[in-house]
């Protein structure tokens, strides 16, 4: 029978304030999440596979439904360790996101944004997470040889084929979110490393810059969301903050991501 992730008591995390782990919306889309997030970058490569599973199982009892991964991740072997551990698991029961761009491969055609490499890569992360859909993908990175536009595009048939449910930039400009956004709805900013206060600052003023009008729900968003970082502990030094791979699965592995929703 398959089981399902139970929400748990909120709990203190290392040199965090204490964080509830009932699961929240994510800015305006229709996904609800933990506000921890388990990173996989690890898996298959510095974390073996049982250890991997060993990692997911102590996630997923303390009630983590949130699981971050990309299809460059040990050249894609992250993704399959990953959908083996998920195995059993209700898939109404966790949100799942991945990501398209670095190389998987040594083909010219095995990275980047172009509309072929996305819609391959996204079949391919799908037979290695062993589901019929993702609940979010990230272009990992803008990619200065394809248009933001064609390349929200390309998501957008792939939500309109039911195999991605949300779409979301990586390191992007706001004006790159703004195109992007105008094509198809942008629900999420990912991050690499958190900083200091000030430069949370700086992101917060950037958005805030946004026309008003049809843009206000995502900059209301942004601005939610970075403040909730600030606020929870998670932006405080100038490091790499631990908010992918956490306490939770007691194991600092590369770099680790903050993650916002816009």
């Amino acid at each position: 029978m398959a089981r399902s992730i139970v929400t748990q008591s909120p709990r203190k995390l290392r040199g965090m304030k204490t964080l509830s782990f009932t699961p929240v919306r994510l800015g305006q889309s229709d996904l609800h999440v933990t506000p921890i997030c388990l990173g996989t970058m690890t898996f298959g490569q510095q974390v073996d596979e049982a250890t991997s599973h060993a990692i997911m199982d102590h996630s997923i009892a303390r009630g983590v439904n949130f699981f971050d991964t990309a299809d460059v991740y040990a050249r894609t072997k992250a993704e399959t360790v990953l959908g083996r551990a998920l195995k059993g698991v209700k898939r109404e029961s966790y949100e799942l996101f991945t990501k398209v761009y670095f190389p998987t491969g040594d083909g010219k055609n095995d990275r980047g944004s172009s509309r072929k490499h996305i819609m391959e890569a996204v079949h391919g992360s799908l037979k290695r997470l062993q589901t019929d859909h993702i609940d979010l993908l990230y272009q990992h990175r803008v990619d200065d040889a394809v248009p933001i536009e064609e390349v929200a595009g390309t998501v957008r048939d792939l939500i309109l084929q039911g195999k991605v449910k949300h779409f979301g930039l990586s390191e992007a400009s706001a004006k790159t979110i703004l195109r992007a956004h105008a094509v198809q709805p942008v629900f999420s900013q990912l991050l690499v490393y958190a900083p200091d206060k000030e430069w949370a600052e700086t992101v917060m003023s950037e958005m805030e810059s946004f026309p008003k009008g049809r843009y206000k729900d995502l900059t209301d968003s942004a601005t939610q969301a970075m403040k909730f970082l600030r606020d929870s502990g998670m932006i405080v030094h100038r490091h790499e903050a631990e908010y992918e791979v956490t306490e939770i699965n007691r194991f600092r592995g590369g770099r680790t991501a903050a993650l916002y929703p816009v």
